[in-house]
């Protein structure tokens, strides 16, 4: 007669275990992931709501100064359904008008509804942006990088407009619309 042996009760609590340590340390390390995008996310936003700031400043508001006045503020924003401290210092950065903006943005308790006077708080994003003195709206056109006077590198005759004037005198072209 053949024995048939079966698992003894040891090997079952030894198996449940392991299966245990196994399941115990997947759910650490998605707990992790988890806690990780959440903080990127977080890192998103501030980075988003600091550039945002100083995009505000580039354009301004109806009603803002032309040139921001220097000096520390702070502010409580709303974004994504979350406030978030926002922290803005400008200076002159030392070129001409050339004003430095360094913006600090962290995420604020659930409970902020002001902002302290010298609040501390853990900047999720810094950003740093430069503004000139004048407020220019952008054309949505490149940029011209080269020599702001008339006829510059591209002018091959000496006409100084431009204008491909082959015999140089100065008019127009031949057969060109004057």
């Amino acid at each position: 007669m053949s024995k048939s042996r079966g698992f003894t009760l040891i090997e079952v609590v030894v198996a449940l275990m392991v299966i245990a340590l196994g399941v115990g340390g997947l759910l650490t390390v998605l707990s992790g992931a988890a806690d990780n995008t959440g903080h990127m996310r977080d890192k998103a936003f501030a980075q988003w709501i600091a550039l945002n700031r100083i995009t505000e400043l580039r354009v301004g508001r109806p009603g803002q100064p032309t040139r921001p006045e220097t000096g520390t503020s702070r502010d409580i924003v709303q974004y994504a359904g979350t406030s978030w401290y926002l922290e803005q210092q400008i200076s002159e950065a030392g070129i001409g008008e050339l004003l430095r903006v360094d913006v600090r943005v962290g995420r604020a308790p659930g409970d902020a509804s002001r902002v302290e006077r010298d609040a501390g708080f853990d900047a999720l994003a810094t950003a740093v942006g430069f503004l000139s003195p004048r407020r220019t709206r952008s054309s949505g056109l490149a940029p011209e990088w080269g020599v702001s006077s008339r006829g510059g590198s591209g002018d091959r005759d000496g006409d100084r407009d431009g204008g491909g004037d082959r015999d140089g005198d100065g008019g127009p072209q031949e057969g060109a619309p004057p």
